[in-house]
């Protein structure tokens, strides 16, 4: 894949993910058609890349699993309008993936395995990549967003037997 930055600069990469911040990386990445399958932050609401790292080690595990109800629809509360939960153990929140009308449970479960089945698929192609592109609408010192990209790299050579 082939992303065209400037007219003059262009970046390969095999895979191009988003790591969330808000809904803004993913609708961009589909509308410029970057957006080649799910990742479980698409859609999410994060704002600490350290966060992002650390689910990443721990392959979704527990993600949605400790949650909390932090506001209903603004539209009056419809039982089939979306309502804001958040993960309390990564203070993630979600805004279109769990519903007034079903069970929070069971719908913590769904988000959960669905994360758990995202992430796998995308770990199989993080493994066959030698370019990976890292998309996040949000504001990062640069030394931040250095040491996310160092311990992922050397998250992806040590545990997934990543490139060189």
């Amino acid at each position: 894949m082939e992303i065209i930055k400037n007219s003059l600069e262009r970046i390969y990469a095999d895979v191009v993910l988003s790591v969330g911040s808000a809904c803004r990386t993913a609708h961009h990445l589909r509308k410029n058609h970057l957006r080649l399958f799910s990742s479980p932050l698409d859609w999410m609401v994060s704002s600490d890349l350290d966060i992002i790292y650390d689910l990443f080690c721990n392959d979704f595990k527990d993600f949605f699993l400790n949650y909390e109800v932090v506001k209903h629809s603004k539209k009056g509360d419809k039982a089939d309008e979306p309502i804001h939960v958040k993960d309390v153990k990564y203070d993630i929140l979600s805004i279109h993936h769990f519903f007034a009308n079903e069970d929070l449970k069971i719908q913590s479960k769904r988000v959960n395995e669905q994360s758990i089945y995202c992430w796998n698929k995308i770990k199989q192609k993080l493994l066959l990549a030698k370019n990976i592109v890292f998309i996040h609408c949000g504001n990062f010192e640069l030394e931040k967003i250095k040491k996310f990209l160092t311990k992922t790299s050397l998250l992806l050579k040590r545990n997934w037997g990543g490139g060189e």
